[in-house]
This record gives structure tokens, C-alpha cells and sequence, in this order.
């Protein structure tokens, strides 16, 4: 704002009042959620056996039972949050009022007034919560015998149960965030009045220790004045929150028997081999990366000035 008064005669009083504000405001925000959830189940019962049977005769045949799980889970979650918010400011104030042959007795007062407020805020945030479960269970169970053979029998064949399981999580949480505020301010307020060629009269103290006069141009008391108020400002503000839960249970249960009851005569021969095995693997991987930048500036470049200027006052 640029005020120019010209005064020919009498001074008068002239302001020249700015008022500027600038607001910049950013945000960017990431919530992702991922849940997984895989129950598993078998069972498996055999059974097999001979009942009175007599001289030469064989027991049950061999059981087999194969139970075999596999599990697996995977999960991927990428945010990227990017927030900037920008605010740049340019004032100028200027009040140059000028008394030309003026009598030096005024009633007023040259001023310029300059208000400025200036703020620049910016977020970024990531929210991931990556959830995993895993349940697993097995059961087997096999019987096998003979019951009242003779001689030369033999017992329950062989019986075999296998069990496995494998499970396997895989989670990888990546998240970024970053954050930038610039507030950029240049302000500047001149008050320059001119008086030439001004006269006195006998009221009039003309220039004095102290400035400007109070009653116009030229009596004591009263001056020339630039007042400014500047206020700049910059937040910036980056956060991120990962939360990775996993939870693998895993359960195996195999009974197997295998015998002979009342067998009679010589050479008989009893249950045949049992075999179980059992296996079991559970692997489990989290993996969390986190990255915040957040950066925040103010630049405030403020001039104030009052040059009052008297040209053969």
C-alpha cells in the first residue's frame, strides 16, 4: 500500500494502515489394516483286525494314515504420506505526505501502520496394523489285533501314521512419511512526510530536540511514526504408528495300537510294528520399517522506517 498526500496551505493528518494475513495448511494421512486368519483341521481313524481265526492265518493289515498340512500367509502393506504447505508473504507499506508553503500549525500526525500475520502448517502420518493367525490341528488314530487265532498266526500288521505340519506368516509393514511447513515473509512500512518552505508563527516552536512538533508540522510534542507488527510462523509435523501381531498354534495327537488276544497253539506271533512320526514347523516373520522427515522453516525479513524530512521549514 502506497499513500502520497500533497498539501498546499495548512497540514493535515494522513495514515497509510495495512492489514495482510497468509495461511497455508497441508495434510496427508495413511490407514491401512490387514488381517489374516487360517484354521486347519484332519483327522484320521483306521482300523484293522482278525477274529478267530485259526492255524496259518495272518493278523490285520498295515494301516496307513498320511495327514500332511501346510499353511502359509503373507502379508504387505507400503504407505507413503507426503504433506507440504507453503506460504509466502509480500507487504509493502509506505505513507509520504508532503506540506508545500505550509503555515506549520497542523492538527495532525503522519503514521504508517502495518499489521502482517503469516503461518505455514503441514502433517503426515501412517497408521498400519497388520494382524496374522494361525491355527492348526491333527489327529490319528489306528487299531489293529487278532483275536482268538491258533497256531502259526501272526499279529495286527504294521500301522503308520504320518503327521506334518508347516506353517509359515510373513508380514512387512513399510511406511514413509514426510513433512515440509515453509512461511516466507517480507514486510516493509516506510513513513517519510516532507515538509518545504513551512512558517512559523508565534505559537510555533518549529524543530525541536525532539522531532516533529505536536500541534502540526512544527510544534513540539507530536511526531512522525511507523509502527509494524510481524508475526511469522512454521509447524511441520511427521508420524507413523506400525503395530504387527502374529500368533501361530499348532497340535498333533497319534494313538496306535496293535496286539493279540487268545492266540492259541505254538509260533504265534503278536502285534506287528507301530510307526508314528511326527512333524512340525512353524516359521514366523515381522518385518517393520519406519521412515519420518519433517522439516519446518520461517524466513521473516521485516523493514520499518520513519525519515520525517523539513526543506526550509
Amino acid at each position: 500500500m502506497l499513500a502520497t498526500t500533497v498539501i498546499l496551505g495548512a497540514s493535515a493528518a494522513t495514515a497509510a494502515n495495512q492489514n495482510a494475513s497468509n495461511s497455508a495448511d497441508s495434510g496427508a494421512a495413511n490407514a491401512a489394516q490387514t488381517y489374516q486368519h487360517g484354521n486347519q483341521g484332519q483327522n484320521a481313524d483306521s482300523s484293522s483286525g482278525n477274529s478267530g481265526c485259526w492255524e496259518f492265518c495272518t493278523g490285520g493289515g498295515g494301516n496307513l494314515n498320511l495327514q500332511s498340512q501346510s499353511l502359509g500367509q503373507a502379508s504387505f502393506t507400503n504407505q507413503w504420506a507426503d504433506s507440504l504447505a507453503l506460504a509466502k508473504q509480500d507487504a509493502i507499506n509506505a505513507n509520504v505526505p508532503v506540506n508545500i508553503g505550509g503555515s506549520g500549525k497542523g492538527s495532525g500526525s503522519s503514521s504508517a501502520n502495518q499489521n502482517l500475520s503469516n503461518s505455514a502448517n503441514s502433517e503426515a502420518a501412517n497408521a498400519a496394523a497388520t494382524k496374522q493367525q494361525g491355527n492348526q490341528d491333527q489327529n490319528a488314530n489306528s487299531s489293529s489285533g487278532n483275536d482268538g487265532c491258533s497256531k502259526f498266526c501272526t499279529g495286527g500288521g504294521g500301522n503308520i501314521n504320518k503327521q506334518s505340519q508347516d506353517l509359515a506368516q510373513l508380514s512387512k509393514t513399510q511406511q514413509q512419511a514426510a513433512s515440509a511447513a515453509l512461511a516466507k515473509q517480507n514486510a516493509i512500512n516506510a513513513n517519510v512526510p516532507v515538509t518545504i518552505g513551512s512558517s512559523k508563527d508565534s505559537h510555533d516552536q518549529g524543530w525541536s530536540d525532539k522531532g516533529w512538533g505536536s500541534d502540526g508540522w512544527g510544534k513540539s510534542g507530536k511526531g512522525s511514526g511507523a509502527n509494524q507488527n510481524a508475526h511469522n510462523s512454521a509447524s511441520s509435523a511427521a508420524a507413523n504408528a506400525s503395530a504387527t501381531t502374529q500368533t501361530g498354534n499348532q497340535h498333533q495327537n497319534s494313538d496306535t495300537s496293535s496286539g493279540n488276544d487268545g492266540h492259541g497253539g505254538k509260533f504265534s506271533a503278536g502285534g506287528g510294528g507301530n510307526i508314528t512320526p511326527q512333524a512340525q514347523d512353524l516359521v514366523q516373520l515381522a518385518k517393520t520399517q519406519q521412515g519420518a522427515i519433517s522439516a519446518g522453516l520461517a524466513a521473516q525479513f521485516a523493514t520499518n522506517g520513519a525519515s520525517p524530512v523539513s526543506i526550509g521549514g
